[in-house]
C-alpha cells in the first residue's frame, strides 16, 4: 500500500486525520496527524467476494514497452523535405500555421518540437521524425509510477 503524504510503499498504513482530512499514512508520516482508530467491522454475514483475477507473470507484450523518440538530425529532413517540396520558411510556416522563426530555429536545431509540431511537420511534409525505440526495462532502482527520464533515454542510446 502506498503512504498518501509521501508515496512510500509500506506494508500496513494507520489511518490519520490531518487538518481535519483522512488520510491512510506510513508510521513516519502519521506524526503530522492525529492517528484516529477505524471504526470495527460489524459481525453480520457478508456476502462471499468473488475471487481476485489471476496476475500476469512474466513478460509482457512487447509493444507495450514502445516509445516515440525524436531523430536526431530532424533539423536536416525538415530543411531536405522543405526545400523538395519547393517552399521557403514563411510558406511552410504559414501551411502549418507556425512562425517563420520558429521553423528557423527548427532547421537550425536551436529547439525542439514538441508532439503536436511534430505531427504538422510530419502530415504537411510526408517525413517521419519519431522513430519507436523500446523503453528501457525497470530495475530495482528505478520505481515504476515515475515514467521515463532523460537518463533513460540516453542510456538507451548507448
Amino acid at each position: 500500500m502506498l503512504c498518501e503524504m509521501c508515496g512510500k510503499e509500506m506494508p500496513f498504513l494507520r489511518s490519520v486525520k490531518v487538518d481535519e482530512t483522512l488520510l491512510n499514512l506510513c508510521p513516519d508520516c502519521a506524526k503530522f496527524g492525529e492517528e484516529v482508530q477505524r471504526p470495527q467491522p460489524r459481525s453480520e454475514p457478508q456476502a462471499p467476494r468473488p475471487a481476485p483475477a489471476p496476475r500476469r507473470t512474466g513478460e509482457r507484450d512487447v509493444f507495450e514497452r514502445m516509445v516515440n523518440v525524436l531523430v536526431e538530425d530532424y533539423p536536416k529532413r525538415i530543411q531536405k523535405a522543405r526545400g523538395r517540396m519547393g517552399l521557403n520558411q514563411e510558406d511552410l510556416g504559414k501551411r502549418i500555421n507556425e512562425r517563420k522563426s520558429i521553423i528557423q530555429k527548427l532547421e537550425s536545431g536551436d529547439i525542439r518540437p514538441d508532439n503536436k509540431l511534430i505531427k504538422k511537420l510530419e502530415k504537411s511534409l510526408d517525413i517521419t521524425l519519431t522513430e519507436s525505440m523500446e523503453a528501457p526495462k525497470q530495475t530495482s532502482r528505478t520505481m515504476p509510477s515515475r515514467g521515463m527520464t532523460l537518463a533513460d533515454l540516453i542510456q538507451m542510446k548507448k
